[in-house]
């Protein structure tokens, strides 16, 4: 995570405000406290990785562990949510994101929901959009989402719920689930035609190859920081292009 850090850190320097990551705090406390006050955006993973129904890693007092974050530090949370999930599931889960909303204005922090449909489950372009819709009707209005990939018709029915319940959403932000890069530059072109789509949050598709080769003994710390930056500076090229900038 230090080394990756490094790598965004080294991009970062040449797009002022526009850039950040995505840190932990179990595996990142010392990326957190190397990145914090760098003008960066920064998220911080709240949820008990891969739980359903939604767990928090620190505990059921989130609100606890959040005082003691910077202010600037975004809380993350990614939910597994399906609209046709059982409703127990949902409402155990919809009560969870809501303790996380008052953590947030209690402590002062940006929040972030990120939500993936169960790869078990079918999806369709409604799918998000009903999931958004859902979340909203509990009465949550996270600052952002990170949403996956999806094609117009989806886009325009987020875009949709979120003008509707809350105007003043910062926006959605891209999530990758390590892509290859011709399939994300194919989601960028589409979401960079919905306004609503401010960026991506890319970890897996950027990093992934590098650090495998770094941890089987290809790479040195230095070759792998510069490839992951190589990576990165490549994907925020793709985002910009005029082709998927056109709108």
């Amino acid at each position: 995570k230090e080394i990756i850090a490094r790598a965004v850190l080294s991009v970062a320097r040449d797009f002022p405000g526009q850039a950040g990551l995505l840190v932990d705090g179990r595996f990142g406390q010392s990326v957190l406290e190397h990145v914090t006050g760098r003008g960066l955006w920064i998220g911080r993973p709240v949820e008990l990785p891969g739980s359903r129904p939604l767990r928090f890693e620190a505990g059921p007092n989130i609100a606890l562990e959040m005082r003691a974050w910077p202010a600037e530090q975004t809380a993350k949370c990614l939910v597994f949510h399906h609209p046709d999930d059982p409703a127990e599931l949902k409402r155990a889960q919809l009560a969870t994101l809501a303790q996380l909303q008052e953590a947030c204005i209690g402590t002062g922090h940006d929040l972030l929901i990120e939500v993936i449909p169960p790869k078990s489950m079918p999806s369709d372009e409604t799918t998000l959009p009903r999931a958004v819709a859902e979340i909203y009707a509990h009465g949550l209005k996270p600052d952002w989402w990170k949403l996956p990939s999806m094609g117009d018709a989806g886009w325009r029915g987020v875009t949709a719920e979120i003008m509707k319940n809350d105007p003043h959403c910062r926006g959605v932000v891209l999530l990758g689930l390590e892509a290859p890069e011709d399939e994300l530059a194919a989601a960028f072109k589409i979401a960079r035609h919905h306004p609503i789509c401010k960026g991506f949050a890319i970890g897996r598709s950027i990093f992934m190859a590098p650090a495998r080769d770094w941890l089987l003994g290809k790479l040195d710390a230095d070759a792998f920081a510069a490839n992951v930056a190589e990576n990165y500076r490549r994907l925020i090229e793709i985002w910009l292009s005029p082709q998927s900038a056109a709108a």
